[in-house]
């Protein structure tokens, strides 16, 4: 199912997560559970989903909307239900008020999108699989990620930034030592700035790209 060419799903703004979640949620319409047990199900992804939802970056309107609304209110409200390894996330991070879409979009989300932008997807995959003692060494890898993602961003945007002509309606900025899972943060960055479109690349010299 993609809401994006569907037809038939009135909503078309859903994330990936989002999708899944729907994936689950038909399933689980046709399993034999009890619906406490349903529920039960129900309320354990919510607090994914919601991260997932408000990392991607899409917009919070109809269904994204109630579902991170529903989502923080379970991650704030029922953390004894909640996964260990979100809960796991949470103390690592020293996080102990109340949660909000700014604690997802910048604080857990960064942490979890690093590994898939600058390494491997399979980092923050662990971090999200284990729990207790065995999570921390994942958590610890995928700060250090972070850490790395973040200065590389911030040259990124010193080099991108020495391209810009402003006298353009439109930014085209290339440069060989940008690194792939960044430039669309780079070039997000700079449309901000200039509230103009832009398109940032890396050069691939040895495929001619």
């Amino acid at each position: 199912m993609n809401p994006q060419v569907s037809p038939k799903y009135p909503f078309k703004g859903l994330a990936g997560v989002g999708v899944a979640f729907k994936v689950i949620c038909a399933l689980l319409a046709k399993s034999k559970f009890e619906q406490e047990k349903k529920n039960q199900i129900f309320n354990y992804f919510l607090p994914i989903v919601t991260i997932g939802t408000v990392s991607d970056v899409v917009p919070l309107v109809g269904e994204n909307r109630a579902l991170v609304k529903r989502g923080l209110e379970l991650i704030n409200g029922h953390h004894k239900d909640l996964p260990s390894s979100i809960m796991g996330f949470l103390k690592y991070l020293n996080i102990n008020e109340a949660i909000d879409t700014f604690h997802i979009g910048f604080l857990i989300g960064p942490r979890i999108n690093a590994g898939g932008r600058i390494k491997s997807p399979y980092d923050s995959l662990n971090a999200l699989l284990y729990s207790g003692e065995e999570q921390l060494p994942f958590l610890d890898r995928l700060e250090e990620i972070n850490l790395e993602r973040k200065s590389m961003q911030e040259g990124m945007i010193k080099q991108a930034e020495e391209q810009v002509d402003t006298s353009k309606k439109f930014f085209f900025i290339a440069h060989e030592d940008f690194h792939e899972g960044i430039v669309g943060i780079v070039s997000g960055r700079i449309t901000e700035k200039y509230n103009k479109p832009s398109l940032v690349m890396k050069i691939n010299k040895e495929k001619n790209l």
